[in-house]
């Protein structure tokens, strides 16, 4: 039976940390507004297209899978 990579290369190592990498699990308030204003140059574009697509096809739920 063959695996499923799903397009992940071969050799491929996941980054594994001790620390808390979301601010949820450091307990800092995640949009604050420094995040906010950083928001407007790297994301926002992608959030208002989801945004627009989620609406015309009545979705209200949203997964933003991704790196980082």
């Amino acid at each position: 039976m063959e695996h499923k990579t799903y397009c992940i290369k071969p050799g491929y190592q996941a980054r594994h940390e001790e620390a808390p990498h979301t601010a949820l699990e450091s307990g800092a308030s995640y949009w604050h507004k420094s995040r906010i204003d950083l928001s407007k140059y790297y994301q926002y574009a992608v959030y208002q297209q989801a945004a627009r697509i989620a609406a015309r096809a009545a979705i209200t739920r949203v997964a933003d899978i991704g790196c980082g």
